[in-house]
């Protein structure tokens, strides 16, 4: 409840609260993007292998065990491109986010202070 109340009046400090839980979703994101592709690289490995296997051997065997390999490589493949999918959504939240921050200070900037007059 204590970032409701900090955030009462201020569209700024929100935004702010705002970018801040983006910016922690981002990073678990990257972090998550580089554990894919660490999994995409060994399993395109393992998949190489099975095929060299499969075409060597030519049994039932190897010939399965590719087709494992190679689906779950899709798996992980797609999995990849979702997670790039969430870093780019997320990167273009954080980006109107900032443009309405930008927007709010500009236009605080432009009135004058409370309790200030001209005359």
């Amino acid at each position: 409840m204590v970032g409701a109340q900090t955030s009462g009046g201020d569209p700024s400090v929100r935004i702010r609260e705002q970018l801040d839980e983006l910016a922690a979703k981002l990073a678990r994101a990257q972090q998550e993007l580089a554990v894919a592709r660490e999994q995409v690289a060994f399993q395109s490995g393992v998949a190489d292998d099975a095929q060299v296997r499969m075409v060597v051997s030519g049994t039932p065997l190897a010939d399965r065990e590719f087709r494992e390999a190679r689906d779950d490589l899709e798996r992980l493949k797609r999995h990849e491109e979702k997670t790039r999918g969430t870093i780019a959504e997320l990167s273009e939240e954080r980006d109107r986010l900032l443009e309405r921050l930008f927007e709010d200070i500009d236009s605080a900037e432009a009135r004058p202070a409370k309790g200030s007059r001209r005359s």
